[in-house]
């Protein structure tokens, strides 16, 4: 197993996701509420939106004294200031030329995809399994194993016995009955690419999707992409040309990224691209779908 190393005591309270844009999903049973499914506990619980998705200190690193940096929280606030503006015309049905504000609001974008918890999982296993397979090489490779264990030992000063040096290859060769525990900072990988995806989303078609007589979800990893079937041989990401990438600005209206031209700005969801939407988001989401309805998270 591996995971990103993490403290939650004490600190600073910090969203995973815009209190903005989940409080665009409140309801009103009870008003001012949204219903969260969380996959952890298996049960429907209703709270206010200051409430979701928050952990401490999940942007923050800890000083050398004890204290807090919190340099990336206020960078995202900045992001999220600059962008709030915008998301109110879209959720208004105005969607912005080649402007300051589109790169705003791409911005944005790429931050909603790459500062979730499920990223930061994926970044903290994407770098553990290197490790466990740079290590997994030295271990099954006799001369890198003996090369590894002389420099350990110069390091320390002491030597190995016979029996710690078996038990270290096995352990390198099969790790499973480990947990290995990555600095936090590599679990925030993802954020290299923000630049890239922020042009990516400036340069691409935007339209608006309303649901219809139906609704949208939204969830803890809220901005999804897919490709439509039937699936390519290969898959470029977000470089895909026939991509799609959606974003729910509220239950009546989601945001829709294309590189292909749309057949119109605005237009209303089928039932059936509505059922979709809200199922992929569900399905990628990391532990929180919400809904201003008990009935769509239960």
């Amino acid at each position: 197993m591996i995971c990103a190393a993490h403290r939650t005591n004490g600190g600073k309270a910090q969203h995973t996701v815009q209190r903005f844009h989940i409080a665009q999903f409140a309801g009103h049973d009870p008003k001012g509420h949204v219903w969260i499914y969380d996959n952890r506990s298996g049960e429907p619980r209703s709270t206010v939106p200051e409430n979701v998705s928050i952990e401490n200190n999940f942007y923050s690193f800890e000083r050398t004294d004890g204290t807090w940096d919190n340099v990336l929280d206020d960078w995202i606030t900045k992001v999220e200031s600059k962008a709030t503006p915008v998301y109110l015309k879209l959720v208004n049905g105005e969607i912005p030329p080649y402007s300051q504000d589109k790169y705003d609001f791409a911005q944005y974008l790429a931050l909603a995809y790459v500062r979730t918890r499920a990223m930061r999982r994926m970044s903290a296993e994407t770098i553990g399994q290197l490790m466990q397979v740079t290590h997994y090489a030295h271990a099954a490779n006799s001369r890198a194993f003996e090369a590894g264990v002389a420099r350990y030992e110069k390091a320390k000063g002491k030597t190995l016995t016979s029996e710690a040096r078996e038990d270290l290859k096995k352990s390198l060769l099969g790790p499973s009955g480990f947990i290995m525990s990555v600095p936090k900072d590599l679990g925030f990988a993802g954020f290299h690419v923000l630049d890239d995806l922020t042009s990516i989303f400036l340069d691409t078609n935007w339209s608006l999707v309303d649901a219809g007589s139906g609704f949208y979800i939204t969830s803890d990893n809220p901005l999804l992409r897919m490709v439509p079937r039937p699936r390519p041989r290969r898959d470029f990401g977000f470089r895909h040309k026939t991509m799609e990438v959606t974003f729910p600005l509220s239950p009546r209206r989601m945001l829709l990224l294309t590189y292909e031209k749309p057949p119109a700005d605005r237009w209303v969801a089928s039932k059936e691209t509505v059922r979709e939407q809200n199922e992929g988001r569900a399905s990628n989401c990391e532990h929180e779908r919400i809904c201003g309805l008990l009935r769509c998270v239960g």
